[in-house]
């Protein structure tokens, strides 16, 4: 899934970024808890004030604490909206940074968009299962390292820079999921999870590497074309 063919070396912004996410306290609980209690506390896809601060107090996520630092409340006030916190991304960020299997996460991804239980989703659904990934492990990330350390931009930098490969792992994403057809049921998004492969795209490592992957290909092939056009301009 996606443009990678191997596995990458972690670089060291991408390092700062997985302990800035660490701090945030999700790894300390299964996928299964973290997705249960999002839902037990919410009401027709949001989450008011009251119940954030009971799921976050029962979690003891970093946000929980009087002296949580400033980014980290930040981050969270990205997810909420006029009177209350949006459901789904909510879900999202914590099946990335939640323990578990990479097949287990996909069940309950899947899920967090199939509203009426239908275990099917249509390409609609999909297109928006993408752009919340990506708003989360990348869009929304950015806060969490700007106003930890305003000095250090270049995780900031190396999140633009790969920003760019989201239109080409979006085609990507999309046509290993639906290929020619125009839904997926459950079983068929869960099964392309379960290869060795596959299981790391669960994660937000996993996730920006293969953006990552998308940008340096699509930055080659741009390249490629201006190498291409110039040396027809010489001839």
């Amino acid at each position: 899934m996606g443009c990678s063919s191997s596995r990458q070396e972690m670089s060291e912004e991408e390092s700062y970024l997985q302990d800035l996410e660490q701090e945030l306290g999700y790894q300390n609980h299964q996928v299964q808890e973290v997705d249960l209690i999002h839902r037990k506390y919410s009401f027709g896809g949001s989450i008011n004030d009251s119940h954030f601060n009971h799921i976050v107090n029962h979690l003891k996520l970093a946000v929980s604490y009087s002296n949580a630092q400033e980014n980290i409340k930040a981050f969270y006030q990205q997810f909420k909206g006029e009177e209350a916190y949006h459901l789904e991304p909510l879900l999202v960020i914590g099946i990335f940074l939640s323990s578990g299997s990479a097949e287990i996460k996909a069940k309950l991804l899947f899920e967090a968009f199939d509203h009426f239980d239908n275990k099917v989703l249509d390409r609609e659904a999909y297109l928006k299962m993408f752009k919340t990934m990506f708003d989360v492990n990348v869009k929304k990330l950015k806060i969490l390292a700007e106003q930890k350390n305003p000095k250090n931009d270049h995780a900031i930098v190396f999140l633009e820079e790969i920003e760019r490969g989201g239109k080409l792992f979006k085609k990507a994403f999309m046509n290993d999921i639906l290929g020619d057809g125009d839904n997926c049921t459950l079983e068929g998004f869960v099964d392309k999870f379960r290869g060795k492969d596959k299981q790391h795209f669960m994660t937000t490592l996993g996730f920006r590497k293969e953006l990552r992957s998308c940008w340096k290909n699509e930055h080659k092939k741009q390249k490629m074309s201006k190498d291409h056009e110039k040396e027809g301009k010489t001839e």
